[in-house]
């Protein structure tokens, strides 16, 4: 069963099919999630950022500077939970070999 479809039947397919997309609305405009709280953490970090670059910064970039910066920090919460200690041996160690080219 062989079936043809042509360039101006695609066409209509197509736009009809972007014309019914475009006004439902998106999963991920229905899923945004609240903006992050802005901790002390990120408040300082902010501040020291715009103290040293603030003048290179656009309206718009300082404008999304804090929730980026809360979200550099969210994702350190992780790293930081992790138990170190100082005494542990390194994971890797650089070993030295004389009289042998690699």
């Amino acid at each position: 069963m062989e079936t043809s479809l042509s360039r101006r039947a695609f066409a209509r397919a197509g736009a009809a099919a972007l014309a019914a997309a475009a006004a439902l609305p998106t999963a991920a405009a229905q899923a945004m999630p609240a903006p992050p709280a802005v901790t002390a953490e990120t408040e300082a970090t902010v501040n020291r950022i715009l103290a040293r670059y603030g003048s290179r910064l656009t309206a718009e970039q300082r404008q999304r500077l804090p929730r980026i910066v809360q979200g550099h920090v969210d994702m350190l919460q992780a790293v930081r939970a992790v138990a170190f200690d100082n005494t542990a041996p390194p994971a890797t160690v650089l070993q030295l070999v004389e009289g042998r080219r690699a």
